[in-house]
């Protein structure tokens, strides 16, 4: 099947199996686990290593989102970042792992849903996928950031102009942006390939991680310009505004990585008309 052929099918049973009820809940388990998950995350940062930037990792998890959703978020993380200590570094490894892996069993029921009609695996064996992709994400971010600022410093001591050069294009923006993009790409193409359970190769899961790169692109540009320009929140929910943003923001990006594992399953053959 051609990438326009099953493009319509796709959409066609995301609407027909409730679809966007789907994305609603992974939606609200992915706010939920947010606030733990980064906490969790720079906890990790702090043990190993004292020279990570906080703010590096903030932006590799929150770098993609519109300024005006990530914004009041952003803001809240901060405060929690200023107060942590050791309680409550305790406390948010607890919460990461209960309602991250809420949040990853919500995105693993909907993409097997997607690609199978069933899924055959024991609770136990989902709960135990679920907790290792918030474990194996709580590590992989700050080992990320460690890098961004250790490979830079380690070019640096060589001396040379030329090396000094590429040492500060990798701690350049576009070198920033281009390693959260990556991230979200590796973890997209994670999704896809562990989460269904299926024997699933790259290039089987890489049509719909496309799709939905692009479509999250889209949506995401126009959300931002919708709520810099013409929606006032504030006026309809006060001080919930930001919340309300982040909920509807998550919802059709949730939606979005729906369709992308229907798509895959469309091209694959796995639902026969």
């Amino acid at each position: 099947m051609t990438y326009a052929a099953a493009l319509k099918p796709a959409l066609l049973r995301f609407l027909q199996r409730d679809g966007m009820a789907s994305a609603a809940k992974i939606a609200m388990s992915l706010l939920l686990a947010i606030f733990p998950f980064t906490l969790f995350a720079l906890a990790i940062a702090g043990i190993i290593s004292a020279q990570v930037d906080p703010q590096s990792i903030v932006d590799l998890i929150f770098g993609t989102w519109p300024d005006a959703v990530a914004e009041p978020i952003l803001n809240e993380v901060t405060k929690l970042t200023a107060q942590s200590g050791t309680g409550t570094i305790t406390v948010s490894l607890i919460l990461a792992l209960v309602f991250a892996s809420n949040g990853v069993d919500a995105i693993r029921r909907a993409i097997t849903f997607a690609y199978l009609d069933t899924d055959t695996r024991p609770f136990w064996k989902a709960r135990l996928l679920s907790l290792w992709f918030v474990l194996a994400g709580g590590i992989a971010l700050p080992v990320v950031a460690v890098l961004q600022v250790v490979v830079p410093v380690y070019i640096g001591f060589f001396g040379n102009e030329e090396v000094s050069k590429i040492s500060d294009l990798l701690a350049s923006d576009l070198v920033r942006n281009a390693v959260t993009a990556a991230v979200l790409i590796g973890g997209l193409i994670a999704c896809h390939r562990w989460l269904p359970g299926l024997a699933l190769s790259t290039r089987e899961v890489l049509p719909g991680v496309l799709l939905t790169l692009a479509l999250w692109w889209l949506t995401g540009a126009a959300f931002g310009f919708y709520l810099a320009n013409l929606a006032d929140y504030a006026v309809t929910y006060a001080g919930l505004a930001g919340l309300m943003a982040a909920i509807i923001f998550l919802n059709l990006m949730a939606a979005i990585f729906i369709l992308g594992a229907e798509f895959n399953a469309q091209l694959r053959g796995t639902h026969k008309p």
